[in-house]
C-alpha cells in the first residue's frame, strides 16, 4: 500500500515538522523540511514511486485546474515580486512559503485521494500538535500572557508557538474532532484527548484571535448543523449550546483568558477598533488596513511592494487579504491568493449543499474559519492555507475517480482510491 511506503512517510513527516514549533526549532524548519523532502523523493526513486507519483500529479492538476493555476500563479507573482520591488536575494527566505504550498498541493494529488494516507496523515498531526501542547500548556499556565512577550522579543521563533501556530490550531480543531470520533477504541479517546489539549492551549495562548475563531467556529457549526434534516443536527446544537454556556461561565472572569475577552469585547462593543482601546488603539486592524488599500488603490495591478506582506513599508501587516493585494496587486500573486482560498470555500460550500454530511460540515467550518483569519489578521501567512489543503481536503470531493494506475511488476502497489471521507 502506498500508505506504507518510505516516500510517504518522509514527505508526510516533513509537513508535519513545519507545522510544530518544537519539531521546527530542533530540526531547523524549514531548512529542514525542505531536505526532508529531497530526501523523500530521493527515497521514492528507489522504490521505483516517482512515476506513478507524476501520473497521479497530472490527474489532480487537471481535475483542478483552477486550483493549481492560482497556486502557481501567486508562486511566481510572489518570487517575481521579491527582485522587482523586494530587496532580491536578501529576502530569498520569502520564497520558501509559496514554494511549500506548491510542493504541498502536489503532496496532496499524490497521497491525499487514498484514504489510508490522509487518515494516517490526520492522526499524525493530531499527535504532533497535541505532544507541542503538553510542552506549551505549563508555560502558558503558570505564565499568563507569556506567548504575546516571547513572541514580541524572539521575533516568532517561540519553541512553544505564536500567533500564527495558536490561530491554525483554532482553524483546524473541527476537523481534528471529527477524525478522533472516527476512530474507535484507545485510539479514539487518545486522539480526543489530544485534540483537547490542543484547544486549550490554544484558548489560554492569551491572544484573542484563537478564541474569536473557537466562538466563530461553534456558530457556524451551530447554523450548518441546523440543516443537517436529520435529529443528530437539533441534538448536536443543543448540546454545543449548553457546553459553551457552561465554558463561558467558567472562564469569563479567569485571568488565562482575560486579555484574549476584552480584546473580544472591545471589538464586539466597536468594530473599527480592531479589539484595542486607549494609547493602542492605533494599532487597530481598521486603520492598518487602510494603509493596505491605499496601496493597492496606488497600484492595483502589481501592489507596491517591499517584499513580506509583514515587513513591507506599504501595508499594515495586519490583513493577509488587504496586504496581498498591497505588496503583490492583482496580477502581481496577491488576487491569484485570495482566489486560492475562494476556490478551497466556494467548494466546501458545494460539497456540503451536495451531501450534508458532519464531514463536509465541519470541513466547511474549518475552511470558513481560514478565510475569516486572512480578512482580520495576517494568517494566510503561517502556512495555515497548506494546511487546511492536506488536513481538511476540501478540493477533492469534486476530483473525477481517476483511473487505474498501471502497476511495475515489481513496484509497491497504491492502495484503491477511495473519495468518500471514512
Amino acid at each position: 500500500m502506498l500508505s506504507k511506503t518510505w516516500f510517504f512517510r518522509l514527505s508526510a513527516f516533513a509537513f508535519i515538522v513545519l507545522m510544530t514549533p518544537v519539531l521546527g526549532v530542533t530540526l531547523h524548519s524549514p531548512g529542514g523540511f525542505l531536505i526532508i523532502v529531497a530526501l523523500a523523493v530521493l527515497v521514492g526513486l528507489f522504490e521505483d514511486l516517482i512515476r506513478q507519483a507524476l501520473r497521479r500529479v497530472y490527474i489532480g492538476i487537471m481535475n483542478n485546474k483552477l486550483l493549481f493555476l492560482f497556486a502557481v500563479w501567486y508562486a511566481l507573482g510572489a518570487i517575481v515580486n521579491l527582485f522587482f520591488g523586494g530587496n532580491g536575494w536578501a529576502d530569498w527566505r520569502l520564497m520558501i512559503r509559496p514554494t511549500s504550498l506548491i510542493i504541498g498541493i502536489l503532496f496532496a494529488f499524490v497521497f491525499m485521494t487514498d484514504n489510508v494516507c490522509w487518515r494516517y496523515f490526520q492522526i499524525a498531526a493530531i499527535i504532533a500538535l497535541g505532544f507541542q501542547s503538553i510542552v506549551s500548556i505549563p508555560q502558558l499556565y503558570f505564565n499568563p500572557g507569556i506567548a504575546r512577550e516571547m513572541w514580541d522579543e524572539l521575533s516568532g521563533s517561540w519553541i512553544y508557538g505564536d500567533q500564527s501556530y495558536f490561530a491554525l490550531c483554532a482553524i483546524l480543531l473541527p476537523v481534528f474532532f471529527w477524525r478522533s470520533f472516527k476512530e474507535t477504541g484507545y485510539l479514539r479517546l487518545i486522539l480526543l484527548l489530544l485534540s483537547t489539549l490542543i484547544l486549550i492551549s490554544a484558548a489560554i495562548s492569551s491572544f484573542g484571535t484563537p478564541i474569536g475563531l473557537m466562538i466563530i467556529g461553534v456558530g457556524i457549526s451551530l447554523v450548518l448543523s441546523l440543516f443537517m434534516i436529520r435529529k443528530s443536527g437539533w441534538i448536536f446544537a443543543i448540546v454545543i449550546i449548553i457546553i459553551s454556556y457552561y465554558t463561558y461561565q467558567f472562564t469569563a472572569n479567569n485571568t488565562l483568558f482575560s486579555d484574549a475577552y476584552t480584546r473580544i469585547e472591545n471589538f464586539i462593543n466597536d468594530p473599527t477598533s480592531g479589539g484595542y482601546s486607549g494609547s493602542d488603539l492605533d494599532d487597530s486592524r481598521w486603520y492598518l488596513n487602510e494603509i493596505s488599500i491605499a496601496s493597492f488603490q496606488a497600484n492595483p495591478l502589481f501592489g507596491m511592494g517591499g517584499g513580506s506582506t509583514r515587513t513591507s513599508p506599504f501595508v499594515g501587516g495586519h490583513s493577509s487579504m488587504f496586504d496581498s493585494l498591497g505588496v503583490y496587486g492583482l496580477f502581481g500573486g496577491g488576487g491569484a491568493f485570495i482566489g486560492l482560498i475562494i476556490v478551497l470555500f466556494v467548494n466546501a460550500i458545494f460539497a456540503f449543499l451536495r451531501e450534508r454530511t458532519w464531514f463536509n460540515l465541519l470541513v466547511l467550518t474549518t475552511v470558513s474559519l481560514l478565510l475569516v483569519a486572512g480578512i482580520v489578521n495576517p494568517y494566510w501567512e503561517g502556512m495555515q492555507p497548506l494546511f487546511v489543503i492536506l488536513i481538511a481536503r476540501p478540493f477533492l470531493h469534486f476530483i473525477r475517480k481517476p483511473a487505474p494506475v498501471p502497476q511495475a511488476a515489481n513496484s509497491p502497489s497504491f492502495s484503491s482510491t477511495d473519495l468518500q471521507p471514512n
